[in-house]
């Protein structure tokens, strides 16, 4: 009876590890304690997007195989993916606090509105430094519940590139009026 009680609570404590908080968008938010404490940096603009321009791999310090950004999109009137070219696809933002937001928008600068830059709508993270080197990580909603995402960070003018092994991306400053800044991170 011990035995199977004690079967029983594992069990309940196994599946409940697997569910999140969620907001109102459906994105999960997990505790500050399972992310890295960051030294904090203020070497990157909060008032302005970055988005992402280009990928590539970096070895031996060498950039090969840039290529500009794509995203894979479903076209529902003829059932397939389509590749296609955004002003806006995936989109950083950085806050006070060392938070910052990794958005997907995919669309045209014509066709963007506030709520598109929700950081509701995004995966939460945390930025700054560690062991001399600049970071971000977020957490990632996926199969067997999610996964924290490492990157290093390269700032390089008014570009970001951040680094995941050998492959990485360039991510522009983009500046959008201030009604697209207004909103605050939910974490």
């Amino acid at each position: 009876m011990v035995k199977t009680k004690f079967i029983f609570i594992f069990f309940m404590l196994s599946i409940t590890s697997c569910i999140f908080k969620r907001n109102d968008w459906g994105m999960p938010r997990v505790s500050k304690i399972r992310f890295k404490n960051f030294e904090p940096i203020d070497l990157i603009s909060k008032d302005v997007f970055y988005v992402e321009k280009a990928n590539f791999q970096f070895e031996n310090n060498r950039i090969s195989n840039y290529k500009l950004s794509e995203y894979s999109i479903w076209n529902q009137n003829n059932n397939q993916f389509e590749y296609k070219k955004f002003d806006f696809g995936v989109t950083l933002k950085f806050y006070d606090n060392n938070k910052f937001n990794y958005l997907k928008v995919y669309k045209n600068m014509n066709e963007i509105i506030e709520e598109d830059f929700d950081p509701r709508r995004g995966y939460m993270g945390y930025y700054g430094k560690s062991r001399g080197k600049f970071m971000l990580q977020y957490f990632v909603f996926g199969d067997g519940g999610g996964y924290m995402e490492n990157k290093e960070i390269l700032i390089y003018n008014d570009s970001i590139l951040l680094l995941d092994g050998i492959y990485g991306s360039v991510y522009v400053k983009k500046v959008l009026p201030k009604k697209y800044l207004n909103f605050k991170p939910d974490w």
